[in-house]
């Protein structure tokens, strides 16, 4: 049964087909109950017509439900003649396979969450019998999702049919019977195709087949037919010339373990397969996969120091190398770092031309957020002191001098230490790059253009100017490609997600430029001709020519684990030597916590590089998340007890953002627009329970954003922009109908000039306590409506106040100008009228937090019971842990032999 999108299959609307086989096929279809994107899967016309097929068919499906795993794509339900599955977004490995082998470190990464997945299927009892690169999808977060657990079933093969046999069919209902051939016939086991009893270790076989096919790039039993595809899995022998010569040894191991086709020996449990890998990963060794002798087992030095060590060697060859002309190994190295690397808007690595000195922003354990530098040669990391807070490091051309942002402003400092230069204001830094006649290139702030100042201050004059026909907002990342006068750049439309940027060449003599890559961020420069730049964790490469600026051959992935911010940033760095640093992770490498006082972080909930606001319900059971995806923010309803979430307002309706409960907890205000992060037009209504639609009770043309209630409801207070100022006002409400209230006129509070998202009046309704975006910025309070006095609370720096229900204490965040980064706590009392504030103290650091989604708004929030907040964490970086970097030496020569010559 074919459907049609706009068609309605019981309660979901078909969006557009996805996929078919012989299982049937898969559509997107919209569950308009629940507000959500489902996967239909309708299933042959066959199993309806048999009703005993379809009865066992249902209890399987209810055993498979039972499996909760984040890599594994879960069952919704059943409808008549249809399963109802996650819709799961990205291309599939088959897909990523047809660009030719992964690297190690991807192919692992992947290897391990499919091996996750088994793991848990396994221990339910349950056998997957049609694992294959189609049945693995992997998100753009990076995430593996296995498909089809044990649901897939075979239409039969037309005797004697050239049928592809990677997509030959599977039978899954008598799957354990002998006699029953089931399975895709390229990754079948050998008692599979010979049609005996199968279990687990089948799966093992295919994870196997799976490893080595993304290791080579090469299908490992392949044939005319299907029939000539069985037989080489029964017969062929094993080809390990397949794996490439640099396979370590422990992984081409678990690859005969588990390619082993008597299954007496295979290996037993897909669990070890995994523990192989981790171990591997926690500890790399080099030695080949060949049959030679194995040298005695050695740990890989357990700091960068080591790493780096090696790099200086291959370093002192260059020269040598350059006259040669002959391509080099690419070598991965692996290590952990004493120095914490910063997470925020900005990247955190840079290397110095000659590759001699790496750069790093972080924070050594305990110690607060700062510069450190090393030489490649010295296992010692230094700190550069005055550098508190920084972001974003670059190098000038020489190597001696490091620009960075500090404080609102752009600085520079020698790589040998002592006093930090002021350059010039920069609220929001987003990168710089240095020319060879002294110029700083750098972006300003999140929404602007591209600036240039002379390295030892002056006054800032514009490099580039948006172009209005392509909606130009920010331009960002600057990089200037050795050389010549060419500046590349990331030039974006909106200040949500960065997959559809556009990287921009741009002349600095003629001001002539072009768009070379549409869909990418944070671009690099190869010596050799390859211009490189990311899609979230994933690096590209291509041939790039400098003449006619333009890419001259096709993009090649060449890394998926590259961690990222959501500002276009990614924490990667090369030299023109070809040695590269860089911090794995993944897209969504983070998740919701509850930050516990000190610092300790309780898991939460999902969370993921897209959450961008989150506020807790006045019960605490719930939250609401403003979740980012292309051009579009919306909300969704958190349910902490049952551990759903479910989408609250459509992606059609633009950006929704600041959402903000109302006390009784039944209904949200947010604001509203088409215009990105600050461009909220208007105010919306609507009920926490999704039972209404949204109606708009306010607007205002220049942005306004909703910030707090007063106790009884019927005041709410905003932040607008107003004269190119952001103004604190209250508006009034009529809640005669409380699903659509009327809003009165707004009435201005404050009209100083401030560059603050934050405001929040007291648990009483008498204060309001602010933050005001100087450099640094801080926190005040005022009596509300006023007249009184004004008092500062924060310590040096502050952003995004929270007041303690029982109204003795006020909270604020700290980037580390005062000190140690992270939550701070200021006891209160009031005293005739008169404010009176105790000393801040820190209630937890937070390294580990992303505090803010890049334009001050936090992604935070205080409990109700004031003892913890609901925060978004990074997973693979807690407070005061190390760090893991990756070493890449040789990268020019690496991606000579991925892609070709390079432009010029």
């Amino acid at each position: 049964m074919s459907l049609v999108p706009g068609s309605r299959f019981g309660p979901y609307e078909v969006v557009s087909q996805v996929g078919a086989g012989g299982m049937g096929e898969v559509y997107c279809a919209r569950d308009a109950r629940l507000g959500r994107d489902v996967a239909l899967k309708i299933l042959p016309v066959s199993f309806a017509g048999d009703p005993d097929r379809m009865a066992r068919f249902q209890r399987e499906a209810q055993v498979l439900a039972s499996l909760n795993h984040p890599n594994i794509a879960s069952i919704y339900g059943l409808e008549e003649g249809a399963i109802v599955m996650e819709l799961v977004e990205g291309p599939t490995l088959a897909d990523r396979l047809t660009a030719g082998p992964l690297l190690l470190t991807e192919a692992l990464a992947i290897a391990r969450q499919i091996a996750e997945a088994l793991e848990a299927a396994h221990e339910k009892g349950i056998v997957h019998r049609d694992l294959k690169p189609a049945n693995v999808k992997i998100t753009p977060d990076g995430v593996v999702k296995v498909l089809d657990f044990g649901l897939a079933k075979l239409a039969d093969d037309p005797a004697g049919s050239p049928a592809n046999s990677a997509h030959s069919p599977t039978l899954t209902m008598r799957g354990t019977q002998a006699g029953v051939i089931m399975g895709s016939a390229h990754y079948m086991s050998p008692e599979q195709a010979s049609g005996k009893p199968v279990d687990k270790r089948a799966d093992i076989w295919a994870f196997g087949v799976v490893l080595m096919e993304m290791l080579s790039g090469r299908v490992m039993f392949d044939g005319e037919t299907v029939s000539h595809t069985l037989a080489a899995v029964l017969t062929k022998d094993l080809d390990w010339g397949l794996l490439p010569a640099s396979t370590p040894r422990p992984i081409a191991e678990l690859l005969r373990r588990c390619l082993d086709r008597n299954i007496k020996t295979r290996l037993r449990d897909i669990g070890e397969a995994r523990i192989a890998i981790e171990r591997y990963a926690a500890d790399p060794l080099p030695a080949p996969a060949q049959d030679t002798p194995a040298p005695a087992p050695r740990r890989l030095w357990p700091i960068l120091a080591a790493v780096f060590a090696i790099a200086a060697i291959v370093l002192g060859v260059s020269l040598w190398r350059a006259r040669q002309r002959l391509p080099q190994p690419f070598l991965q190295f692996d290590s952990v770092a004493s120095v914490q690397i910063s997470r925020g808007a900005g990247f955190s690595l840079a290397i110095s031309p000659d590759g001699s000195r790496i750069v790093l922003a972080g924070a050594e354990e305990k110690g607060k957020r700062q510069l450190f530098t090393r030489l490649i040669s010295n296992p010692a990391f230094t700190p550069l002191s005055e550098t508190a807070d920084a972001i974003s490091p670059f190098f000038s051309p020489d190597g001696q001098s490091i620009g960075f942002f500090s404080g609102e402003q752009l600085k520079r400092i020698s790589v040998l230490g002592g006093p930090a230069t002021t350059i010039c204001a920069a609220p929001s830094g987003r990168g710089g790059t240095w020319t060879e006649d002294g110029r700083i290139i750098f972006a300003p702030d999140t929404r602007s253009q591209l600036f240039q100042v002379g390295e030892n201050g002056g006054t800032p004059g514009p490099v580039t100017v948006f172009e209005k026909e392509n909606g130009e907002v920010n331009h960002r990342w600057p990089r200037l490609i050795p050389g010549t006068d060419l500046l590349l750049f990331v030039a974006h439309n909106t200040g949500g997600s960065y997959e559809k940027a556009n990287i921009v060449v741009q002349s600095l003599k003629t001001g002539k430029r072009k768009i070379v890559v549409r869909g990418g961020t944070h671009p690099h420069y190869l010596t050799g001709g390859y211009l490189l730049w990311f899609n979230k964790v994933q690096l590209l490469a291509a041939p790039f020519d400098t003449k006619s600026l333009a890419i001259t051959g096709a993009m090649v992935p060449m890394l998926q684990d590259v961690s990222n911010s959501n500002s276009g940033a990614s924490q990667f760095a090369v030299s023109g030597t070809g040695l590269a640093i860089y911090a794995p992770g993944q897209a969504s490498n983070s998740q919701l916590g509850w930050l516990e006082p000190g610092g300790k972080v309780e898991p939460a909930g999902e969370g993921g590089s897209e959450l961008t606001q989150v506020k807790i319900a006045p019960d605490g059971k719930r939250a609401v998340l403003t979740i980012h995806r292309e051009n579009a923010a919306s909300l969704f309803i958190h349910d902490f007890e049952r551990g759903t979430r479910t989408r609250l307002t459509a992606e059609t309706r633009g950006w929704q953002l600041d959402p903000v409960w109302t006390p009784t907890g039944k209904h949200l205000v947010y604001s509203s627009s088409n215009g990105g992060f600050e461009g909220g037009r208007q105010i919306d209504w609507v009920r926490a329970d999704g039972a209404s639609q949204p109606v708009t009770i306010s607007e205002w043309p220049d942005g306004i954003f909703p910030k707090s209630f007063s106790p009884d409801g019927r005041r709410l207070l905003v932040v607008y922009h107003a004269q190119r100022k952001n103004l604190i006002g209250m508006i009034p409400l009529d809640l005669t109908d409380p699903d659509r209230p009327k809003a009165g006129k707004l009435e201005p509070f404050l009209s100083e000039p401030t560059r603050a998202h934050n405001a929040v009046l007291s648990p009483d309704g008498l204060w309001i306590a602010y933050d005001v975006g100087a450099a640094p910025s801080e926190i005040f309070v005022r009596p509300y409506p006023g007249p009184g006095g004004k008092w500062l609370v924060s310590k040096g720096d502050g952003i995004a106040p929270f007041w303690s229900r029982d109204g003795r204490r006020l909270f604020y965040y700290s980037g580390g100008t005062s000190g140690r980064a992270g939550i701070h706590v200021v006891d209160y009392a009031i005293s005739g009228g008169t404010f009176v504030p105790g000393k801040p103290q820190l209630w937890a650091p937070a390294e580990s937090i992303r505090f803010h989604n890049g334009i001050g708004t936090p992604i935070v929030d205080l409990a109700p019971d004031s003892k913890r907040f609901l925060a978004s964490y990074f997973m693979d970086a807690g407070p005061g842990s190390a760090t893991s970097l990756r070493a890449l030496v040789n990268l020019q020569d690496e991606v000579r032999r991925r892609i070709g010559s390079g432009g010029n």
